[in-house]
């Protein structure tokens, strides 16, 4: 049995590998999306694309192995093709609510605030407390996010063109009354096209809109994204990305001298306060071996220790407190600045968190001591009794599938539910099936894997409502100087070779994560 148990997790981790390796070397280039902005990304005769997000793209892309197909296409197309083509597409977009649960947002390129400008002549350049649909015909460009805005406020009369050099001469020529763009946005082409903006005037400052690398949000996009939110941190930590920085803003304080970089964000809101150490709060999912309580209450373990030393890297040392799943979740929709871990990024968890960084890997499968195994949840006999933790994902799976389900408080009794005969297989990982023997202090050797299901990450995550994306980035940043570092991975092999020795834990580290399975295997 134990032969047929490691063939078969043999068998999905070779296929795993194969995939991955093929794809390095067989994958075509990725299509990455732009739109013609000067500066950022200026489309030439031949349709050639230069500028600083398309080295910041290429840049991230390297990181990942993936080589970059720029495509420049007027804005309104480029978010047509982003829906409808959705594998292999990257791109460029401001972020928004409507658009949040649409999208992978890799990383933030500028922060820049949104207004409304109208001519220095006008009745309303004089008036206070003015709101958006006070004003009867405002130019934006068609299909951009500002013109749902200007929807949604009832505005009468939207002249949507096809470009902002369009727009602004609208506004100029009197052709409408306002205009609804960006204050960077109005400097570069305005100068670009040398239109006499000096007649504009802000009347109205909306909002500060953060454009982003995004990749369409598919089943088939999920491990590309977690991939290149990787490679953004990397490449954003890395020399090239502040020679880039460097080179970039002189130039942009040509058109608008209120030009700062905020954690490896072009802003063009002045120097923004991200607040201190007090206003994070930061919370553990207790999980033996890996984030336990100690004797004095503290919160001790291979995940609270990193992600002190994170803490530490990114000047924001605080208090860890515990706390059950099920407050985590409701605390992280419904307060700012919430850290917590270890959690792990499945479908349905996607948007409810920022993910920071990985810390362990394991993979879940179902697990049993009747020597039988199977391909998949549709081949379990209906008369299986499936053993799941309460309010875990797998509970829902399992049900999903048709199949009995029994959900417990705790991977120790799911596991002497198994050893007892009350339950058929236990639907977890091999990390939980050795937290639950630990429990009930059993050797469990008997216990095999019956069906492999797929491989999950856990992370330390950021709440998302309410929270900065300096904030965002900054954690971010400082997680990959923290695991870059020879004292960490010093530090995470030592943690390794005691947790394999002294507690009997099976993994090993690999990429700055914990992979709960024997190297090699």
């Amino acid at each position: 049995m134990r032969i047929k148990w490691l063939l078969l997790l043999l068998l999905v981790s070779l296929h795993s590998v194969v995939n991955a390796d093929a794809a390095d070397k067989q994958q075509p280039k990725f299509r990455v999306l732009t739109s013609d902005s000067h500066l950022f990304s200026e489309v030439d005769a031949q349709g050639q694309v230069s500028g600083f997000t398309v080295s910041l793209v290429e840049g991230v892309l390297s990181k990942a192995r993936i080589e970059a197909k720029f495509e420049a296409l007027p804005f309104a197309k480029v978010v047509s093709e982003l829906n409808a083509q959705k594998h292999g597409v990257i791109s460029i977009l401001a972020r928004t609510p409507e658009r949040e649960n649409d999208y992978y947002w890799i990383t933030p390129i500028t922060a820049n605030p949104v207004a409304l400008f109208v001519r220095a002549d006008s009745p309303f350049s004089s008036q206070e407390n003015i709101a958006l649909a006070d004003v009867s015909s405002i130019s934006v460009v068609s299909g951009d996010y500002r013109e749902t805005i200007l929807q949604n406020h009832e505005v009468s009369n939207i002249v949507a063109v096809d470009d902002w050099a369009q727009a602004i001469t609208s506004t100029l020529s009197g052709e409408s009354q306002g205009l609804f763009f960006s204050q960077m946005g109005l400097a570069l082409i305005c100068k670009y096209h040398n239109l006499q903006c000096d007649q504009l005037e802000k009347v109205l400052l909306w909002d500060t809109a953060y454009s982003y690398i995004v990749l369409p949000k598919t089943v088939q996009n999920s491990e590309l994204a977690a991939k290149l939110t990787v490679a953004a941190s990397e490449y954003k930590a890395s020399p090239q990305y502040a020679k880039l920085i460097e080179k970039m803003v002189p130039q942009l304080q040509k058109y608008l001298p209120d030009v700062n970089v905020e954690e490896g964000i072009i802003s063009f809101v002045g120097n923004k306060q991200l607040g201190s150490a007090k206003d994070l709060w930061v919370i553990a999912d207790l999980v033996p071996f890996f984030a336990e309580m100690d004797s004095r209450g503290n919160i001790v373990g291979y995940i609270p220790d990193l992600v002190r030393k994170i803490l530490h890297q990114a000047g924001l040392e605080q208090q860890i407190l515990a706390a059950p799943w099920e407050r985590i979740v409701r605390e992280a929709q419904s307060k700012s600045n919430v850290l917590a871990f270890a959690v792990a990024r499945t479908p349905d968890r996607e948007d409810l968190f920022h993910w920071l960084t990985p810390v362990t890997r394991n993979m879940h499968a179902l697990f049993g001591i009747d020597g039988k195994t199977y391909t998949s949840l549709s081949d379990i006999p209906r008369d299986k009794k499936i053993a799941t933790l309460r309010s875990d994902y797998r509970t829902e799976v399992s049900m999903e599938a048709g199949l009995t389900t029994i959900e417990f408080d705790s991977w120790g009794a799911a596991m002497a539910a198994i050893l007892s005969g009350e339950a058929d297989y236990i639907f977890g990982s091999q990390g939980g099936v050795q937290v639950g023997c630990k429990e009930i202090r059993k050797a469990c050797r008997q216990v095999d894997i019956v069906m492999p299901h797929r491989y999950v990450t856990a992370y330390v995550v950021l709440s998302k409502s309410g929270t900065q994306p300096e904030l965002v980035e900054r954690l971010k940043n400082a997680s990959v100087i923290v695991k870059q570092s020879t004292d960490y991975k010093r530090w995470a092999q030592q943690w390794s070779e005691n947790a394999k020795m002294k507690k009997g834990l099976e993994q090993h580290v690999e990429n700055g994560v914990i992979n709960l399975w024997r190297a090699g295997r």
